[in-house]
C-alpha cells in the first residue's frame, strides 16, 4: 500500500426506515490493489428510538442498486489518483456476504477509528459495505456516514 488515504461520505443524510436494512456506503477494491479500512462513522439526525438499531461492517457479493460516491483523498499533496470506487443510499439493496464487525448504535451517532493491528484487510475486487439494520419497533430516523480508507 501506499498510503493513499482516502474517505467517502454519504455527502448527506439518508432516510433509514423503520423495520428495513439499508446500505450507507459500499466501497469497492480495484482488482489488484488491497485497501486497508482505518475507521467509520455513521451519525443520526434523531434518537433512534428504545430498539437501538445495529451497524455492521460487511463484504457485500453484489452492487445492489446505488447512487455513485467520489472518494476523496485525504492527503492532496499526493498525485497518484484514488482507484477504489464507491456507492451510497441502497435502493436495492446488494447481497450480504460475511459481517466482519457489528456495533450497536448510540444517541446520535458513534466514530470507530482502528488501530493498525485492527484494521480491515481487504483484497483486490471486494466490495465492503457500511449498512444499518433498523428493527422492527424502531423509528425512522436519518443518518449520515462516512468510510476512512488506505490504498
Amino acid at each position: 500500500m501506499a498510503r493513499n488515504d482516502f474517505v467517502v461520505t454519504t455527502e448527506g443524510q439518508i432516510n433509514v426506515a423503520a423495520n428495513t436494512t439499508k446500505t450507507l456506503l459500499q466501497i469497492v477494491t480495484p482488482t489488484n490493489i488491497g485497501v486497508a479500512v482505518k475507521g467509520f462513522s455513521v451519525t443520526f439526525d434523531s434518537s433512534p428510538g428504545t430498539v437501538a438499531p445495529e451497524v455492521d461492517l460487511l463484504i457485500q457479493t453484489t452492487a445492489g442498486t446505488m447512487s455513485s460516491a467520489t472518494p476523496q483523498k485525504e492527503d492532496q499533496r499526493i498525485s497518484d489518483s484514488i482507484q477504489t470506487t464507491a456507492q451510497k443510499t441502497a435502493t436495492a439493496e446488494p447481497t450480504a456476504g460475511a459481517v466482519l464487525r457489528r456495533y450497536m448504535t448510540q444517541p446520535g451517532g458513534f466514530e470507530i477509528r482502528f488501530s493498525e493491528d485492527d484494521e480491515i484487510r481487504l483484497a483486490g475486487a471486494t466490495r465492503l459495505g457500511l449498512r444499518i439494520i433498523n428493527p422492527a419497533g424502531a423509528t425512522a430516523f436519518n443518518a449520515t456516514a462516512h468510510i476512512s480508507a488506505e490504498e
